[in-house]
């Protein structure tokens, strides 16, 4: 399955495999983004960078549970599918703490930006909450993608219906990002196993009429 996969997925989104190791284009995304984020917190610092990482934090750990909560309650009222309803729970959960932490920043957060009240743990631990800020955001798109499951199938008929319409399989169709996110690259499969219970529960695909 795994090389029915790599097969499929477009020659722009290939990395060779180093060592043995199936690396993709995503193990690249998480890196550069847990890099970025840790480069960013340095120059915030901790002041800077608290309410931000405590924003994401319930939106990327607990955005998947929330999400999954909420939708229960949607299929209930409005006989929405499980996808559908986990995927609006979801948006709605994002967009409630958005707004609270949108209210709570115009509420003395500047203030405490600008201070030095963490002393000479500032820049340190600026680094790391930058560093789990990225995280918790590249978590919470991982659980959005989660919420579909792909076979290998599937994700071949996208591709030859692309090559069908377009000529070529040059654009990634959501099915090969989630193949290569999850099973292909490195990281993914491990950020599924060990933080499956922070994303949106997975509905299978609808087969293609």
């Amino acid at each position: 399955m795994l090389t029915a996969l790599l097969q499929l997925t477009p020659v722009p989104i290939q990395f060779l495999a180093v060592a043995g190791l199936p690396l993709n284009w995503f193990d690249a995304v998480f890196l550069a983004s847990v890099i970025y984020g840790g480069y960013r917190g340095k120059a915030n610092g901790l002041s800077g960078e608290h309410v931000p990482l405590g924003q994401w934090i319930l939106i990327g750990l607990a955005g998947g549970t929330m999400g999954d909560l909420l939708g229960s309650f949607l299929m209930l009222i409005l006989k929405l599918s499980s996808y559908w309803s986990h995927m609006i729970g979801t948006t709605i959960w994002i967009v409630v703490i958005w707004g609270v932490f949108a209210f709570l920043k115009g509420k003395g957060h500047a203030q405490l930006r600008d201070s030095d009240w963490f002393g000479k743990t500032e820049t340190p631990l600026g680094i790391a909450a930058g560093a789990l800020k990225s995280f918790c955001i590249l978590l919470t798109v991982l659980s959005l993608l989660n919420g579909r499951i792909y076979t290998v199938e599937q994700i071949r008929a996208q591709r030859e219906s692309q090559i069908k319409e377009l000529g070529s399989a040059l654009f990634p169709t959501v099915g090969m990002i989630n193949g290569a996110v999850f099973q292909t690259s490195f990281v993914g499969p491990y950020l599924r196993a060990w933080f499956g219970w922070a994303m949106i529960t997975a509905s299978p695909a609808p087969a293609r009429r």
